[in-house]
């Protein structure tokens, strides 16, 4: 489906461009062997990026690969997924019912404006993102795929989006993207998308001048002869653009200004010529007739690339007129067909007719063309479009479009939104009283968008002097939530906090307010957040508002959660689960109400439960597009296989969650998650890997500054810091990070922390000397432990007191508490713990079948750094047994894979695509290529391809 522009592959060879096609080339034939590639070419105007990519593309259909080609419009920006969606043909009228599903998406008008849930966020985008993946994944799985995205620069950022999604998630797949776009000062979202995959592999190319050669070369393509004296001072104004030589020549042999002798191209002395491009096109363009002219004009004002329907509605002629002057305009060569549409030939033909149009004129005709473009019921963004840019001061036509229009791509492209609404803005007078409305809608899309200074910014200019209480309800709450999803839950607590004695607020909208308030305080683990949702609560049972009291019970369920009440915690979230179900307020409520269950049922040691509801919660994102929860459950099923000695698994889901985290702009999860994996490094024996992860998470928390979100993890990064000094044998050091994690913990009453990180406080608070200290850590542990009603916390409270006792019965009781809690290491590290104490005490025969306990606990987690000094501490206590042999762990090939590497490489090997798999294994498709990264590295390979093949030579994959 590769929709090119008539004549863009030229008779005329490319020239000076050997290097950069030879390039694209390569990344071509390295696509083709089944591993993703992306590229970018960056140029000025005419440079020839649109030539080299015609080329590329003949050769991509040479080498059998099925190509999709877009290209952005200046006029088609505010469109959603424009560029993206007509490559790949995704129109609500497309046969194929995948790119009908995700036409809808993209064109159906889904929001609901000022009344709309302030939670919705940007949720809608990342759905259409995550069906455009697996229709690409779907397409490459037959075919190697180019996908060819012209002028980037004017692409929406939604579709900026999705190309880095591709790009990231289809790194195994066939699949080759490449994108132009010219330099420009401020590029924003496209530079960051350009730097983001140079960093990881990518191509960027920059097209310069043609040379002196080059230029030769192309003249004497066109001509027959190379050029003269003369003609070489002539093309020399033309500064190595292709483009410009092109059009000089042409000009030149309109005028049959060109004289073929003695082997040379050459022209007179006198001959006259424009001094830029754009003089030479207007000039080549006033040779046509009149109406083409007028023609060329009026298509100007609707874009680079336009529908004859539309040409034909803004001109007020019927089709069947305007053939005669569009044939003259295809043979003339200033248009062409791009698709189902026409266009120009080069944007920078259009930019000159557009820009020669005097400036009033050009503004009468798109305010013309809004009006026709309306009547004719074009979409709300294009009359918009139209209708902003001739429009003045008081246009209150214009304005209504424009907020239809915010309203119409709100969920789509909140950034777009924005924009549409603050022009608006600009039009409306400053008493108009709906003013503040499309204020609040303009914050809504800044904050959804990621532009929060923005945002911020606006919103408490607003809500300084907001009239409509309904609006300021309900623009609080949509910052607090926006605030908290980026981890500065300070400031989302600050927003919901109204004095109700100077408040403008009635009691019902008192009480939402109270309610997300009670939300973050929860989050954030304020003492008091059980005893504000309980008022909550009753609050908004009193005025039997639904919204306000899921959202306080999902608070009282988080509250209880860090207050370490479990059982009440999976009671209030199991309630809410139900009553939010259905109800298109309660996704946030039902989100955080899955992850209080999945980590609760976690901590009780209830594995399995806890798996099948964080499955669950991926379900049900799913089938809502919902992508800002992810991180967090992924976060939390990281932490329950942790626990449950899946440490393979944990490793996965929690790199899972840190790219989604990346995608959809929440940093307040990475300390946690990176220091979860730091964990591991340093238990599996991996100090560089943990120093690494320790890294990338205390950068975390310095470029937070202030922002509490991301300190709510931060006893992760410092538990597992003071681990990795434990492994070097630093105890001071060890007993000092160990000491901070616990204080983090205690400041954010995290009490269900405190079984996890108290055993190795009181372990070298005792190598320390410190008794005291390990006396009121155990005290601490055991309180926390009556609370959570938990085996496994009560064994860390047996286990602590033992230690700090010295007592080795207690100790064996410890044990014995963890064999029921289904927590492998940390059983392994109470059997050596026992063992060690025991032999001390020459009670050799009890050391030793706790020893090899210990040791097999620690074998089968893969646990490297545990078993090697628990062997050299068997050895110094004559605990060894003679018989025993070390079982190594491979890290790589194939004996390295996992169960659920296997089941994985199995359903590749079916030709299944991610989705699928993960449907098949009952994980999530991100988790699926997280798995697919990892097999890569053990097999070394690179795609599914080679994968397959591999898989395909194994006498069994189960």
């Amino acid at each position: 489906m590769c929709s090119v522009l008539r004549g863009e592959r030229s008779s005329v060879r490319l020239r000076g461009r050997d290097q950069e096609l030879e390039k694209l080339s390569e990344r071509l034939e390295t696509s083709a062997a089944g591993r993703g590639q992306v590229a970018f070419v960056e140029g000025e105007a005419g440079i020839g990026k649109t030539r080299l990519v015609s080329e590329v593309i003949a050769v991509a259909e040479g080498r059998g690969f099925e190509v999709f080609h877009g290209r952005g419009d200046e006029l088609e920006a505010t469109r959603p997924f424009g560029v993206v969606a007509d490559a790949l043909g995704c129109r609500w009228r497309s046969p194929d019912p995948a790119r009908s599903a995700i036409g809808r998406l993209i064109t159906g008008d889904l929001s609901e404006g000022i009344d709309g849930p302030a939670s919705s966020g940007p949720g809608l985008r990342y759905r259409v993102i995550e069906a455009l993946v697996e229709l690409v994944e779907d397409l490459a799985a037959t075919q190697p795929v180019v996908l060819m995205l012209e002028d980037l620069h004017w692409a929406d950022p939604s579709t900026l989006l999705a190309m880095r999604a591709l790009d990231r998630r289809l790194g195994y797949a066939p699949v080759a993207l490449i994108g132009t776009f010219r330099p420009k000062r401020e590029r924003g979202d496209l530079e960051r998308l350009v730097n983001a995959c140079v960093e990881e592999g990518g191509l960027h190319l920059r097209l310069g001048p043609l040379g002196d050669t080059a230029v030769t070369q192309l003249v004497t393509d066109v001509l027959g002869a190379p050029p003269g004296p003369r003609l070489r001072r002539h093309l020399a104004r033309a500064g190595g653009s292709p483009l410009f030589v092109l059009e000089l020549i042409g000009a030149l042999r309109d005028e049959d200004a060109v004289v073929v002798s003695s082997g040379r191209a050459e022209v007179g002395d006198d001959i006259g010529l424009p001094p830029t491009l754009r003089q030479t096109i207007l000039r080549r363009v006033s040779a046509v007739s009149g109406d083409t002219v007028e023609l060329l004009r009026l298509a100007s004002i609707l874009g680079s690339t336009l529908s004859l329907t539309d040409l034909a509605t803004v001109w007020r002629r019927p089709v069947v007129e305007l053939l005669p002057t569009v044939d003259e305009a295809f043979k003339a060569g200033w248009m062409g067909e791009a698709g189902d549409q026409l266009a120009f030939r080069h944007d920078v033909v259009r930019e000159a007719v557009y820009h020669d149009l005097p400036h009033a004129v050009r503004i009468g005709l798109h305010r013309e063309a809004g009006e026709a473009l309306a009547a004719a019921g074009a979409p709300a963004s294009r009359v918009a479009v139209h209708l902003g840019i001739g429009a003045i001061p008081g246009d209150a036509q214009a304005v209504s479009w424009l907020c239809r229009a915010g309203r119409e791509v709100a969920l789509r492209a909140p950034g777009v939104a924005a924009d549409f609404f603050g022009r608006a803005l600009e039009l409306m007078d400053d008493t108009d009283p709906a003013r503040e409305g499309v204020l609040a809608e303009q914050i809504y899309g800044l904050l959804w968008a990621g532009r929060m200074a923005e945002g911020q910014a606006l919103a408490q200019a607003l809500l300084r002097q907001c009239r409509d209480s309904r609006i300021e309800v309900r623009l609080r709450v949509a910052l607090s939530w926006a605030l908290g999803m980026l981890g500065d839950l300070k400031g989302a607590v600050a927003v919901c906090d109204v004095d109700p004695s100077s408040s403008r607020l009635n009691e019902r909208e008192h009480a939402q307010l109270q309610a997300s308030g009670a939300l973050v305080r929860a989050t954030r683990g304020d003492a008091d957040s059980a005893s504000i949702a309980a008022a909550a609560l009753a609050r908004a049972e009193a005025f039997e508002d639904d919204a306000a009291w899921c959202t306080a019970a999902s608070a009282a369920s988080l509250a209880a959660m860090a207050d370490g009440r479990l059982t009440d915690a999976i009671a209030t979230a199991s309630v809410v689960m139900k009553r939010a179900e259905g109800n298109p307020l309660g996704e946030m409520q039902q989100m955080v109400c899955c992850y209080v269950l999945g980590y609760s049922l976690a901590r009780i040691d209830r594995h399995a439960e806890a798996a099948e509801v964080l499955h669950e919660g991926w379900r049900i994102s799913r089938e809502r597009g919902s992508t800002w929860n992810l991180p967090l459950l992924h976060g939390a099923a990281g932490i329950r296989s942790f626990l449950a000695g899946d440490w393979d698994e944990a490793v996965t889901v929690t790199e899972t969650g840190l790219a989604i985290a990346e995608d959809v702009g929440m940093p307040f999860v990475t300390v946690s998650a990176y220091g979860l994996l730091a964990l591991i490094a340093v238990h599996r024996g991996q100090p560089a890997v943990a120093r690494d992860h320790l890294a990338v998470a205390e950068r975390g928390l310095a470029s937070a500054g202030s922002s509490i979100g991301a300190c709510i993890g931060a006893y992760w990064a410092t538990w597992a810091r003071g681990m990795e000094h434990a492994a070097a044998e630093r105890p001071g050091k060890a007993f000092e990070w160990l000491a901070r994690s616990w204080a983090e913990a205690t400041a954010l009453r995290a009490t269900t922390a405190y079984p996890l990180v108290g055993p190795d406080l009181v372990r070298f608070a005792l190598a320390t000397g410190q008794v005291d200290r390990a006396r009121a850590v155990t005290g601490a542990v055991a309180q926390a432990a009556a609370v959570m009603g938990a085996a496994s916390a009560e064994a860390a409270a047996l286990l602590c007191q033992g230690l700090a006792d010295a007592d080795p019965d207690i100790l064996l009781r410890a044990v014995e508490r963890y064999r029921c809690a289904a927590q492998p290491f940390e059983l392994g590290r109470a059997c050596e713990d026992a063992a060690e104490m025991l032999g001390r005490m020459g009670r050799l025969d009890e050391a030793r079948p706790l020893h090899d306990d210990a040791l097999q606990c620690y074998e089968e987690l893969g646990a490297d750094h545990h078993t090697a000094r628990a062997m050299k501490t068997s050895r110094d206590r004559g605990l060894e047994r003679r018989r025993r042999r070390r079982r190594d762990s491979p890290s790589v090939g194939w004996e390295a894979l996992t169960e659920k590497e296997l089941a994985v490489i199995a359903l590749v090997a079916e030709g299944l695509t991610n989705s699928s798999i993960g449907n098949r294994l009952s994980i999530s498709h991100h988790t699926v290529a997280t798995h697919l990264g990892h097999v890569f590295a053990k097999l070394g390979v690179s795609s599914k391809i080679e994968l397959a093949a591999q898989a395909a030579r194994r006498p069994y994959i189960p």
